[in-house]
Parts: C-alpha cells; structure tokens; sequence
C-alpha cells in the first residue's frame, strides 16, 4: 500500500505569552516589640501578668511569633518579640479580650514602656 503524504497544516501565528494578571500586592510580616521596665517591688507582678498574654496571643490568628523575654542583668526589665502576619492582624490583637485586660492592669506594674516597629534588612 502506498504511503500518502500527510497534508501540512495552515500555520498560524505565533501567540504572544499573556502576562500574567497583577496580584495583590502582599504585605510583608510586622516585626514589633515592646520593651517593659516593671516599678519597683512590681517585677514579679508583670512578670505574672505579661506571661498570661503569651498563650492566647500565640493563638491569634495571623500571630507568627510572640515571645516574652526578661532581662538577665536587670529582672524588672521585659521584652515582647513579635511577628505578625500583617498590621491587621496585629491592631486585631490590641483589641483581643486578653490584651484589653492587660491594658487596665499595666499602668500600676510600669514604669516604662517603649515600642517600636522594625524592618528586615535583606
């Protein structure tokens, strides 16, 4: 049986590659900390009070990291280290239950507190 020759089909113009759509712009994680110093004779007090924040923080939604530190040369002294998914989920947090209770109860254990926002340097 002869072969027969397969017809070449009509070409057609290359397609151009469509780009893909935008996406939406992802917000990088929020680093923030906030160093405590406890009043006098109140170290133990904040100590208490700051590490029942830690569980139900942890628990949060959009909580990445949320670690409580004490100074070892100076106990009155504390650390949160956080790390949130985005500031929403952190300004969530600031009106969680747990949070609003210990905002009452700081003013009588500090003498000083301090925040600040930080960005990685890659």
């Amino acid at each position: 049986m002869p072969l027969r020759a397969k017809k070449k089909s009509p070409r057609r113009p290359a397609s151009r590659p469509q780009k893909p759509a935008p996406r939406a712009q992802k917000e990088d994680p929020i680093t923030f900390t906030v160093a405590l110093t406890a009043l006098p004779g109140e170290e133990d007090a904040l100590a208490a009070e700051a590490r029942r924040l830690v569980r139900p923080t942890r628990a949060e939604r959009g909580c990445v990291q949320y670690v409580l530190h004490r100074s070892k040369e100076q106990p009155g002294q504390f650390l949160f280290y956080e790390i949130w998914a985005s500031r929403e989920a952190l300004e969530r947090h600031w009106q969680s239950p747990h949070f609003l209770r210990w905002k009452e109860r700081q003013g009588a254990l500090l003498e000083s507190i301090e925040r600040a926002f930080w960005d990685p340097i890659h």
